[in-house]
């Protein structure tokens, strides 16, 4: 057994938990509310709802949905993703939006920040042309596609996930 195997049992069991994370994007026809506005609920153990209410209480913290608000984004949600313990949320001018667990550098920081992020904040992509315009995420890996057809992947690489050979294995 390896010394991060009791780790990866632990972060699965919280994956578990974390399942329980729900967003729900509103549409343009949203009865009560605006369009592109997000709302998040469930578990917020690990910041993964992007805010601090709850974070860190289990099971199921936030049973009512609750605006999520990004600081400083313009253009209304158009996309959200989520990954075991981490969400990343895309706007129509293609401002990318990270919070969550960042073990492994998916929350698109140069520098892994090894705990919880539940402010969320705005990812750059180094050397990007055109907006992002769709975003993926794995269990701790996430992927961005700009406008020009540039896909960036980052985050965990253990099994290769990012389509590169760095840090693979």
């Amino acid at each position: 057994m390896r010394a991060d195997d009791g780790s990866r049992k632990v972060r699965s069991a919280i994956t578990a938990i974390a399942a329980a994370l729900v967003m729900l994007l509103v549409p343009a026809s949203g009865a009560g509310a605006s369009p592109g506005q997000l709302f998040v609920f469930g578990s917020n153990f690990l910041g993964e709802l992007g805010s601090t209410v709850n974070e860190g209480v289990l099971p199921n913290a936030n049973p009512t949905p609750a605006l999520l608000n990004l600081p400083g984004a313009t253009g209304q949600v158009v996309q959200a993703a989520t990954g075991a313990s981490f969400s990343l949320v895309l706007t129509s001018t293609g401002q990318l939006y990270a919070f969550g667990y960042d073990t492994s550098g998916q929350l698109g920081s140069p520098t892994p920040m090894s705990g919880r992020n539940s402010t969320p904040t705005q990812v750059t992509l180094p050397g990007a042309s055109g907006p992002i315009v769709q975003v993926a995420a794995g269990e701790a890996s996430s992927l961005a596609v700009t406008a020009s057809g540039q896909l960036y992947s980052f985050g965990e690489n253990r099994f290769g996930q990012l389509g590169r050979e760095t840090n693979a294995g």
